[in-house]
């Protein structure tokens, strides 16, 4: 037995939650159920829609409080509603309220035959002898000689307004009452409620979050209707099928506008989703890097590193190749307007004959890198495996020797920004584009060099031992 106050603006499911969950489980329980809700449905109309035989001792008796008569009859509810019943009051605010003539204070119990004339035919019949289930098996007189019990040995009912709310458990009654606000029932009226609820509709937020109502509990006397972290809060779908129990306006047609706010006009919600999407992004990039069975990352370095000459030695004897260079702000032409080795033709069956290099063309002498090139060696190629699905990257470090015969080093990340592209065949072969152009490059050999001599040294060799000798007797 609890006495509720249910409350919420216009379509938060409060009155619909109140008649699929409190009502319908009452009625197929067999208990009397006494309601105003606007739009219910008969008994019989109600078995016939939902396809349902109610128990015998079931009752609905719907009583609206759209009028006078019926807002002096829930102004004294206590006076005439049965022993045992759930009781269900839609918009409290206009009944118990000052301005609509309720005073608690004044509010003492009349008995039913007060209200006889508001009251159906049979009503008064089945009160009695429902009030008369009630009766205790035996007359209970406490210790001052007073009964608790009247003259016909019935319970004695509640003597006013304040007393049957508070003693509702001793007439099994459960009361709900519904109201969009909450401040607008008096302090006597929430004072003596046990709890309060307060329901939002969640509809619009999320598409499966539709028909849904967030009911936060509460002190009835309390103002604030945003819940704490240790508040309870509860969330349950009402089912279309509320619509078969009663008609939630009177022209049975809803608006849709009290839905709930859309996540996405929610810009502090959407930034913190834009954000958590970015992190976990960059959390799966950062994941992918990892090769390894314990997801470490590991670089495999296949290169040859060849040696690097001495800068100031010439270039093997080798005959520099002649290129057309356009000396024009010291760069070199994209586009060679003469191509020497034509001659180094590439198979049909030749793997760069797949990447689109059909010869050795030698366009890389010319194609614009940081410096003129006499020649281009790979130095190193290293491999990035990323992660466990074959996906590989590669850095590609280039050995210029420019016209100066001096070596000079260049990663493929520089030379991507400036336009060049690289496909890795193998560690000693790499393709390089640029524009239109395209050619490929190999390792460097090693090569076994003398150790140079010291020019005096040179000069010794060449004496005589007699020459040695008498340079001695001079000194």
């Amino acid at each position: 037995m609890a006495t509720i106050i249910r409350h919420g603006p216009a379509g938060s499911y409060k009155s619909s939650y109140s008649v699929w969950y409190e009502v319908l489980p009452a009625l197929r329980q067999g208990r009397i159920v006494i309601t105003n809700v606007e739009g219910m449905r008969t008994l019989e109309e109600i078995e016939k829609l939902i396809g349902e035989r109610f128990p015998n001792s079931a009752r609905l008796y719907r009583i609206s409080s759209q009028n006078k008569k019926g807002k002096a009859l829930w102004q004294n509810w206590y006076n005439w509603c049965h022993l045992g019943a759930l009781i269900l009051i839609d918009e409290a605010q206009d009944i118990f309220n000052k301005t609509t003539g309720f005073d608690m204070a004044k509010n003492t119990f009349l008995g039913i035959d007060s209200f006889s004339e508001y009251l159906p035919a049979d009503y008064i019949d089945f009160y009695n002898r429902i009030k008369k289930s009630y009766k205790p098996p035996e007359d209970y007189v406490d210790d001052i000689g007073e009964r608790i019990v009247d003259e016909n040995g019935l319970i004695i009912m509640p003597e006013n307004f304040e007393e049957a709310f508070q003693r509702h458990r001793k007439y099994n009654w459960d009361i709900v009452l519904c109201t969009p606000n909450i401040s607008k029932l008096g302090s006597e009226i929430k004072s003596v409620s046990e709890t309060a609820i307060n329901h939002s509709s969640l509809d619009g937020i999320l598409p499966w979050k539709k028909r849904q109502t967030r009911m936060f509990f509460h002190d009835p006397r309390s103002t604030s209707i945003h819940p704490t972290k240790d508040d309870r809060v509860d969330k349950e779908k009402v089912p279309r099928a509320v619509h078969l129990l009663y008609l939630s306006t009177a022209t049975g047609k809803t608006t849709r506008q009290n839905r709930g706010r859309p996540l996405y006009k929610e810009p502090k919600l959407m930034s913190a989703a834009l954000a958590l999407i970015i992190g976990f992004s960059v959390m799966i990039n950062g994941l992918m890097g990892l090769n390894s069975d314990n997801t470490s990352t590991q670089y495999s370095v296949s290169s040859q590193q060849t040696a690097q000459p001495n800068s100031s030695s010439s270039s093997d004897g080798g005959q520099v190749p002649q290129t057309s260079l356009s000396q024009t702000s010291g760069q070199a032409s994209p586009v060679p307007k003469e191509r020497v080795f034509d001659s180094l033709k590439v198979s049909a069956d030749s793997v760069l004959h797949s990447v689109g290099v059909s010869f050795k063309s030698n366009d890389l002498l010319v194609m614009p890198l940081p410096v003129q090139a006499k020649e281009v060696f790979v130095s190193s190629v290293v491999t990035q495996h990323i992660g466990n699905a074959g996906f590989k990257k590669h850095f590609v470090n280039l050995e210029i020797v420019g016209l100066d015969n001096k070596s000079h080093y260049f990663d493929s990340e520089l030379l991507y920004k400036m336009g060049f592209n690289f496909q890795v065949v193998d560690p000693c072969l790499v393709v390089i584009s640029y524009s239109d152009a395209k050619d490929y490059v190999t390792c460097r050999s090693h090569i076994e060099r003398e150790p140079v001599r010291d020019e005096d040294d040179v000069q010794v060799a060449r004496k005589t031992p007699q020459d040695l000798e008498q340079d001695i007797k001079i000194f």
